[in-house]
């Protein structure tokens, strides 16, 4: 373990990481091997794993029972000569070493049962060296005139219970009678008492953590807590709730009693969370709380990391049998969260469903400012989670669902408020639209205003159908014209689902019109410029080439069936509200296919294709006119979409004058 120049080759620091691992395997097997002068001082580690504590507490017994001379042996270690190169002396002396370390073993084995055969032989001498120290300390003081006062720290009446805990292999088992014996003596001259610890009043509990944080003394409030915390029948739950009423009138100190709620009140209300402590947990915050909103919900996530099932089942019960009064005055938010974290595994009534659905709305509203709603695929805000979760559950919870947003849609006048909720509700159409009656005016309306609204975003929303479509479009882009018939079923049945893959047609018709540099397919229409092949340079010679440029080249049925598939929409919703859904984009991709095909010796080709083109005009015209002439006025590709229209023959200039003249009106 050592070098050439006598220092440890592994030094304690590595030892404390060894013996931290979190693989039990490795951590025991750093503390049978870690020198002896360090086991002391690794038994002062926090975080140590149950397997490492153990492993040194007993290698530390046989120690002491392989030498004739044990005291001699343990003092070895604690001497200030023995630990200065790790650093124990800043603990204090000797006499702090030891009841240091008989308190951390102490606490330790009181809330941690052990089978394993320990040696206690270390044990014992820790807890008979703590009290000859004590003894000593106080015949000096006596002598010197002073009182004796009893110490603050740890105190050994729970050593013996201690003992009596671990199953060891005494040398002789009656060492440990005289030491119980004793004890009463002992515990007398320290100024404590033998009986059971009781727990604090709630006047006890809030005078002392008002003491210890207007002391800002956040050493000795853990110490306080962890005593009262193992206390015989504690009310971990009031004492929760007093941490939490008293940390609000300090609100002005340091963060550290921030920390100390992020630790303690998950730990005090894990098996039981009182309908007192829930309503400070969950209570709506003011115009300018005492405590951080963000740290009331990092204590709440905390606790639902720690809640046993059963206190999870209670909160989510006590949420759900909320009055009026009592939902208005706490955080939605909070309670969104709790109810987010309870449905994965807890099954609702209707009844309940609706007091979850409704609650889940009130936030869903708040979240105006969180453009996230909108634009991200996942990484949704809770309440929006809960929505589409319950919608899961059948079509009759979808159906309350979808009933309870539409109604708060029509009760609330907040414009953003109405965006936020009718993007919920296309993203629950999106999951289920076999489920959505669009038969009716409202559920039509509200999608199509969404969709409007939502353009930019929801291709990327998830959606049931979207494998099913794209394996439909990779079917079509292979050249299988069977395909338009399934294609013009869903542009029927689910307009919007059509329209939403309006992008994915665009990419597939501009693949298609795109030049290989392969042999062309044999379906596929190819066109030679009208002035025929250009003459070219190569290498001295003149050559004689044929220019093969995007739009030279495509699949007629691939391009007539797109036109045919949009044209199966309701000519309502697509002259509509399709201008804003992909509209202007399938026929501004299809006119740039026709303008470079009148060029070329194939134009006669594209006939059909025009004439489904015009078909499509006119109906737009007919059911939309203002939208007609705001499209003939865009641009594409830098040219207005008029111009193209009369240079492919599909516009008089009449008819384009006409428009202009309207337009400018």
């Amino acid at each position: 373990m050592g070098d050439d120049s006598g220092e440890l080759a592994v030094s304690v620091e590595s030892w404390i990481l060894l013996c931290k691992a979190r693989h039990d395997v490795i951590g025991k097997k750093a503390a049978l091997s870690v020198p002896e002068e360090f086991l002391a001082r690794l038994l002062l580690s926090s975080g140590l794993p149950r397997s490492s504590l153990i492993a040194m507490l007993d290698r530390l017994g046989k120690l002491g029972e392989s030498s004739d001379i044990r005291d001699d042996t343990y003092r070895k270690l604690l001497l200030p000569s023995a630990s200065s190169e790790w650093d124990l002396g800043r603990i204090g002396k000797q006499r702090d070493v030891v009841r240091k370390l008989l308190g951390r073993l102490s606490a330790y084995f009181r809330v941690v049962s052990t089978n394993e055969s320990v040696s206690a032989v270390f044990l014992d001498w820790l807890l008979k060296e703590s009290t000859s120290l004590q003894e000593n300390a106080t015949k000096t003081k006596k002598k010197k005139g002073k009182n004796t006062q009893p110490n603050p720290g740890f105190t050994l009446k729970d050593a013996p219970k201690l003992l009596r805990g671990i199953k060891g292999p005494f040398k002789d088992e009656q060492e440990t009678k005289p030491l119980e014996d004793t004890l009463e003596d002992d515990l007398a001259f320290l100024g404590e008492s033998s009986c059971e610890k009781q727990p604090p009043s709630t006047l006890e509990t809030k005078s002392a953590i008002n003491h210890f944080l207007s002391s800002d003394n956040p050493q000795g409030l853990d110490f306080w807590l962890t005593e009262n915390a193992l206390a015989d029948s504690p009310d971990y739950s009031q004492i929760a709730v007093v941490l939490l009423q008293c940390v609000e009138n300090n609100s002005d100190k340091d963060k550290w009693m921030h920390d100390c709620l992020l630790k303690w009140i998950p730990v005090l209300t894990k098996y039981d969370c009182t309908v007192e402590t829930m309503m400070a947990l969950f209570s709506a915050p003011l115009d300018t709380p005492k405590i951080p909103q963000n740290v009331l919900s990092s204590v709440l996530d905390n606790c639902l990391q720690s809640w046993t099932s059963e206190t999870m089942h209670n909160c989510t019960n006590w949420i759900i049998s909320m009055d009026e009064k009592l939902l208005e005055k706490s955080s939605v938010q909070q309670l969104v969260t709790l109810l987010h974290a309870s449905l994965g595994y807890q099954t609702l009534t209707e009844q309940e469903s609706v007091k979850v659905c409704r609650i889940a709305i009130l936030c869903l509203e708040k979240e105006s400012g969180n453009n996230g709603i909108i634009s991200e695929r996942n990484n949704l805000p809770e309440s929006l989670l809960i929505l589409l979760h319950l919608s899961d559950w059948g079509k009759k919870h979808f159906i309350l669902v979808g009933k309870m947003i539409l109604q708060r849609i029509d009760q609330i006048q907040s414009t953003n408020g109405r965006a936020i909720l009718g993007s919920a509700f296309m993203r629950l159409y999106l999951l289920h639209p076999e489920w959505a009656s669009t038969g009716a005016a409202q559920v039509r309306n509200v999608l199509l205003k969404s969709a409007e609204e939502n353009a930019n975003f929801w291709s990327s929303w998830v959606s049931s159908s979207d494998d099913q479509f794209d394996d439909l479009l990779e079917a079509l882009a292979s050249g299988d014209s069977r395909v338009v018939r399934a294609f013009n079923d869903q542009a029927r049945k689910y307009p919007l689902l059509v329209l939403r893959k309006s992008q994915s047609f665009v990419e597939m018709l501009q693949g298609d019109a795109s030049p290989s540099g392969k042999n062309p397919s044999p379906h596929k229409v190819i066109g030679v410029h009208t002035n025929g092949p250009t003459e070219a340079s190569m290498e001295g010679h003149l050559v004689r080439v044929n220019i093969r440029d995007w739009g030279y080249e495509y699949t007629d049925s691939i391009w007539s069936g797109v036109l045919e598939i949009f044209n199966s929409i309701h000519k309502e919703v697509l002259y509509t509200s399709g201008q804003k859904l992909g509209l202007w984009t399938i026929l501004e991709c299809v006119l740039q296919l026709l303008e470079v095909q009148s060029n070329l010796t194939t134009a006669k080709s594209a006939i059909k294709m025009k004439t489904k083109v015009s078909e499509m005009m006119n109906l737009y015209r007919d059911v939309n006119s203002p939208g007609f002439n705001n499209w003939l006025c865009s641009l594409s590709e830098g040219v207005e979409v008029r111009n193209i229209l009369v240079g492919c023959g599909l516009l008089s200039q009449q008819d384009a004058i006409e428009s202009l003249k309207a337009t400018e009106k």
